[in-house]
């Protein structure tokens, strides 16, 4: 199989990757060892930073985000007796943090990626980076008990 990118990984990093090149007309193959069911069901953080909630709406993955997301402009920290609240939004010019499970970023990307063509193998372990530095870069990994390139 050819490709412009190979990705090793599908959790939100390895799938934005993938949007985000698919985005700027670059091709990729994302490589995932589990199966998607076992990604799909990953329990991760939960709190997403304002540049990840601004990148998922520049790809135009944040439907599910922006109607199930909870904002939060600011947290409280205690100590000794007392709570002082730290205003995030005023204090950073209007930043804010979304609650928003990573196990749903990762559906959603999933399902992007998906409706846009691109190709995820599951159950399908990255073995070698062969020749990453040459003329002919390669992923080795294995499906269905086989060596693939």
């Amino acid at each position: 199989m050819r490709t412009q990118v190979g990705i090793i990984g599908s959790g939100p990093a390895g799938l934005m990757l993938s949007q985000i090149l698919h985005n700027h007309g670059i091709e990729s193959v994302i490589l995932e060892r589990q199966s998607r069911a076992y990604v799909e069901a990953r329990i991760r953080a939960g709190v997403l930073e304002q540049g990840t909630v601004n990148m998922l709406r520049e790809m135009g993955v944040h439907e599910r985000m922006d109607a199930e997301g909870i904002v939060h402009h600011g947290f409280a920290l205690a100590f000794d007796g007392r709570q002082e609240r730290i205003d995030m939004h005023q204090l950073t010019g209007g930043s804010t943090v979304m609650v928003y499970g990573q196990t749903e970023v990762t559906k959603d990307l999933i399902a992007a990626r998906l409706a846009a063509g691109g190709m995820l193998k599951y159950s399908a372990p990255a073995v070698a980076v062969e020749d990453y530095d040459g003329a002919h870069p390669r992923i080795v990994y294995e499906e269905n008990g086989r060596r693939q390139e």
